[in-house]
């Protein structure tokens, strides 16, 4: 066992199993960072049931509230299935998992640190858990700096921005009582 006297350095773990989607290296504004999904089909339905999670906005409900450039390159997603996506930010350094890569629960990750927008001294893990469609492929995010390109531009828009992907509050996935079906 290791005392930590700061959390810069302590490991991060995965909170569910799945599929890495994206993994960064120092972008703007989570700098490393890794992104998991973990298909909505993977639960017990009982879970699920537990978890009560928010029924998507309608295309037509997203359109009408959205920034996003509507003339941009859509991503890729399902249009049927749902997932759980789980984003770890500010991470010491880039994670050594690469998009594709199949994660375990409580597998090291990376570890917490000041990356991106993060202040030095200010070492956090910036976690963000979301609903939404299954599938999708972010090449890459950026929010908007002079650096990024639209395609990082319009990616970030769409997650963190557009509604298509929910926030959901995280301690509702061990909060909840019963079978994760894991």
């Amino acid at each position: 066992f290791k005392d930590y006297t700061t959390v810069l350095g302590h490991p991060i773990q995965a909170v569910l199993p799945g599929k890495v989607v994206e993994a960064l290296s120092d972008r703007w504004p989570y700098g490393n960072m890794i992104l998991i999904e973990t298909p909505l089909s993977r639960f017990s339905a009982e879970y699920l049931a537990a978890l009560k999670l928010p029924a998507p906005f309608a295309a037509s409900e997203i359109s009408a509230h959205s920034s996003c450039q509507p003339d941009a390159t859509r991503i890729s997603w399902s249009e049927t299935d749902n997932s759980i996506y789980i984003l770890y930010a500010h991470m010491q350094s880039p994670s050594i998992f690469k998009a594709g890569d199949a994660v375990n629960a409580g597998d090291v990750i990376g570890a917490v640190g000041h990356s991106g927008n993060a202040i030095v001294g200010a070492e956090h893990l910036h976690l963000e858990v979301r609903l939404g469609p299954s599938d999708a492929q972010f090449a890459t995010i950026s929010d908007y700096k002079p650096d990024s390109t639209e395609e990082e531009r319009y990616n970030y828009c769409i997650w963190a921005l557009s509604e298509v992907f929910q926030p959901i509050d995280p301690t509702t996935l061990w909060s909840t009582q019963g079978d994760a079906g894991q």
